[in-house]
């Protein structure tokens, strides 16, 4: 029981890694830039059609370009408000987006990947611990780890995320796990 309790903490500690706070990753996400950064991230004007828009944006995400996908999902969104559908890729998009940066950030391989089981744990309370003191209102967990296991079900979806923390993995058990989560 011991060994399923580490795993557990273990996984809760990538979820919160995975979702770290939104305001944040907004800030630095394709969204937050300026409006000439923005535009050379999609490559032309938004189609006058919202299915055509939905498959440009399909495409986008398909070979992976999650800037030229956010983009053109924020100019969707702004067209045709009432598409439910737009909001949901747009935060999917988001989500490979902030794990794509993160895992290819140097600095968050070679520290925080790295650091020992009881130090992530400990790191987990910190930032729990946080939470909970610097916010006047109190936090509602619920969503909060909600959200965390969203960004883990679409993490599990990444093969870097995959090969970097779970490079034992059968595809099989990857899935069993997506769909646990879900």
């Amino acid at each position: 029981m011991r060994r399923l309790l580490t795993l557990s903490r273990t996984w809760l500690v990538l979820v919160l890694l995975a979702g770290m706070s939104d305001s944040v990753a907004r800030a630095q996400s394709p969204a937050s830039l300026p409006a000439a950064d923005r535009s050379a991230a999609v490559e032309s004007a938004l189609p006058e059609d919202a299915d055509a828009a939905l498959e440009r944006g399909l495409d986008h995400e398909r070979s992976r370009n999650w800037p030229g996908a956010i983009e053109l999902y924020h100019q969707a969104l702004e067209r045709w408000p009432s598409r439910v559908d737009f909001s949901r890729r747009l935060r999917l998009c988001e989500i490979h987006f902030k794990l794509h940066r993160r895992y290819s950030d140097t600095s968050f391989r070679t520290v925080l990947l790295r650091l020992p089981h009881e130090q992530v744990v400990d790191l987990y309370d910190e930032v729990l611990e946080r939470i909970q003191s610097n916010y006047v209102d109190p936090v509602p967990f619920e969503p909060l780890v909600r959200h965390g296991l969203d960004d883990l079900e679409v993490a599990l979806r990444d093969p870097v995320f995959v090969k970097t923390n779970a490079p034992a993995a059968t595809p099989e058990r990857v899935n069993w796990l997506r769909e646990a989560l879900r």
